[in-house]
């Protein structure tokens, strides 16, 4: 899984502070966005021809492991 997941971070270059998918415009949050409002992967592909279905997944794990060392805490309801 390391060698894996050290290639597709060499996926990525920064722009704006944000990390892009390279040969791209695409940044992962744009690409997340999508997923998360419904986009499949096969429309994101056939709509960004630059784009590969391990493009997507890279940013998949990107975003997996950037919130591996994060901890949260619940927001409590507000006291009225």
């Amino acid at each position: 899984m390391y060698c894996r997941e050290k290639k597709q971070a060499r996926r990525f270059l920064l722009f704006f502070r944000k990390p892009v998918i390279k040969g791209t415009r695409l940044t992962v949050e744009f690409i997340l966005n999508i997923l998360a409002h419904g986009g499949t992967i096969p429309e994101l592909l056939n709509e960004y021809t630059g784009l590969s279905f391990e493009d997507v997944q890279a940013c998949i794990l990107f975003a997996s492991k950037s919130m591996e060392d994060s901890s949260y805490m619940p927001l409590s309801e507000a006291i009225a």
